[in-house]
């Protein structure tokens, strides 16, 4: 209820900041491995940590498989469709940020 979301809101200390329906200490979001969570749980902040990790570690890696290795990680055997719309959105967002870009159907820094 809007009493209770007041509650926490005016409760919660200065070292945690919101963004959208998340919550993260002192605005570092980082991507948390095997959380049992359901992907529409995690932030997109959270999931373009996750990928920019993935890219950073293969040196260049296709989008399926950067798809894969993000789910395995999370704790899941295969990317479901809307998995594989939320993880397109946040390959858009990284793009836009200047943090990867796509060259010949691989994800690069």
């Amino acid at each position: 209820t809007n009493s209770l979301k007041n509650q926490v809101n005016n409760n919660i200390s200065d070292d945690f900041v919101k963004k959208g329906k998340f919550y993260y200490n002192n605005n570092n979001v980082k991507f948390r491995i095997n959380a049992k969570r359901n992907i529409e749980y995690i932030s997109i902040e959270e999931l373009m940590d996750g990928i920019y990790q993935i890219v950073k570690k293969a040196n260049g890696i296709s989008k399926d498989g950067c798809f894969k290795e993000l789910i395995k990680l999370i704790g899941y055997a295969r990317v479901s469709d809307d998995a594989f719309h939320l993880l397109e959105n946040t390959i858009y967002f990284l793009m836009l940020d200047g943090k990867i870009i796509e060259k010949n159907g691989c994800l690069y820094l």
